[in-house]
């Protein structure tokens, strides 16, 4: 039995084996490898000589103690298909697939289902490598497999549901780390004309590197580092001020587009395990239901504000909003009362709001005020979001982040007392994927609508 498969051979397939054999001293012979491109199976002994190849997957499945599963995501499900028939109970299947849930790998193989998340600096035997094992997993196979992994870098399991955000904070961050890196050079470059671009380039990611090393060596917190450098008064003061201003917002805006991203490839990926099995990979939102006293003023409200198409659904005035979601405007039996805003304990309460996109967040105000839309005084979302009540008081938010061709809803709020509740709810009702955002939950619905979960303050 061979000790270590793999199936496919990326940058990361190619970057373990290499690790394995040259810090985890595994012998070449035990390691056997096939790719699709059956063509260029002589590249990989011209690479690693001695390591085995293979024709098919399946025979490195049938004969493998641990197989890596070194593919595309979109290629899991084909090749789970191949060696699922042949693949041992007591085999231990670890998949570098991040955006591939176990539960679906599970769903085609009958074995210890693992996923592994390595990064480009284990090439070099440093950084962290991400782990999180399905229930078949024993504490003995963990033993057995840690050993070789721990020589490329530190291990840190991790329960699935938190993997997609630590993998921003490992896999992804040496390409992240590396654009910061760029852009600082190029913006030295172009302050300076003693210098050459690769001089620049020898500063900078030097220091970054002892950088890092000296917060690692010295167990410096980032906070106690910039104290010894930025001091009061100084130079690198000035420019700590800039960044403190300034890249909160480019990180918080860098990490909810990597999420939204992640989450869609997820949901892609649960539907196309689960398309054929006769059942949905998720629910979808129908329409959207706002009360109101009047409803087809209402209507013509959203419709001239947001250039929506008009209609009705089940005899109610409705609108066809961007990407199709519908949303009804419903009249009440009784007197309908609006939600104060902001919400005071004992008063009405929103349930619900959408915040929408425009590409010229001025314009779109002025265009909502005149509508007939309020501004209230109180206003929480700094330059970039505006909170407005419609003419019948429900607040909406507009946020110019982002230049739709015309106005669409980006984001749905739902007040709850146990938001963290509520969303495992709809999560497990629907199968979307959940996410941490805004210092809360969400959801991303099978359209990429963004569903977050608020708790409220009383």
């Amino acid at each position: 039995m061979t000790e270590f498969g793999f199936i496919g051979l990326g940058s990361m397939g190619r970057m373990l084996i290499s690790g394995l054999i040259r810090y985890a001293k595994v012998p070449a012979a035990n390691i056997a490898v096939t790719r699709r491109d059956r063509s260029r199976l002589a590249e990989i002994g011209e690479a690693f000589p001695g390591v085995q190849t293979r024709e098919r997957a399946a025979e490195i499945a049938s004969a493998a103690r641990s197989v890596f599963l070194c593919v595309k995501p979109a290629e899991v499900k084909a090749v789970l298909q191949e060696i699922g028939p042949v693949i041992g109970p007591n085999a231990q299947l670890i998949s570098l697939a991040g955006t591939v849930p176990l539960d679906m790998i599970s769903r085609l193989v009958n074995c210890r289902v693992s996923k592994l998340m390595p990064t480009i600096v284990s090439e070099i035997g440093e950084g962290i490598q991400l782990i999180c094992h399905g229930p078949k997993v024993t504490e003995g196979d963990k033993e057995a497999l840690y050993p070789f992994l721990e020589k490329l870098g530190k291990i840190k399991p991790v329960n699935e549901r938190d993997f997609g955000f630590a993998s921003e904070l490992t896999s992804c961050n040496p390409g992240l780390i590396a654009s910061i890196l760029r852009h600082m050079a190029g913006a030295a470059a172009a302050h300076t004309k003693s210098f050459t671009p690769e001089e620049i380039n020898e500063m900078i990611t030097h220091t970054a590197y002892a950088t890092t090393k000296l917060l690692l060596d010295k167990e410096m917190t980032y906070a106690e580092l910039i104290g010894r450098v930025a001091t009061k008064g100084g130079i690198t003061q000035e420019g700590v001020a800039v960044f403190d201003e300034r890249l909160p917002e480019v990180f918080d805006a860098m990490f909810e587009k990597m999420l939204i991203k992640r989450s869609s490839v997820e949901e892609r990926i649960r539907g196309d395990f689960i398309a054929g099995e006769g059942t949905q990979a998720s629910m979808s939102i129908g329409d959207l239901a706002i009360d109101c006293a009047k409803p087809e003023r209402l209507r013509g409200f959203y419709a001239e504000l947001t250039g929506w198409e008009e209609g009705e659904l089940y005899g109610c005035p409705a609108l066809i909003a961007e990407g199709g979601l519908k949303i009804l405007f419903m009249g009440c039996d009784f007197d309908h009362i609006p939600p104060v805003w902001p919400e005071r304990p004992g008063e009405q309460q929103k349930q619900l709001h959408f915040d929408l996109q425009a590409g010229d967040l001025p314009a779109a105000v002025e265009r909502a005020l005149r509508l007939g839309a309020r501004k209230p005084a109180e206003q929480y979302g700094g330059e970039e979001w505006v909170t407005l009540l419609d003419p019948e008081g429900h607040p909406f938010c507009l946020t110019g982040k982002g230049t739709p061709a015309r106005m669409s809803i980006c984001d749905l709020s739902i007040d709850c007392r146990e938001y963290e509740k509520l969303c495992d709810f709809y999560a497990a009702l629907t199968g979307w994927n959940r996410h941490a955002t805004y210092g809360s939950v969400a959801l991303i619905a099978d359209c990429g609508l963004v569903v977050h979960f608020m708790g409220c303050d009383f």
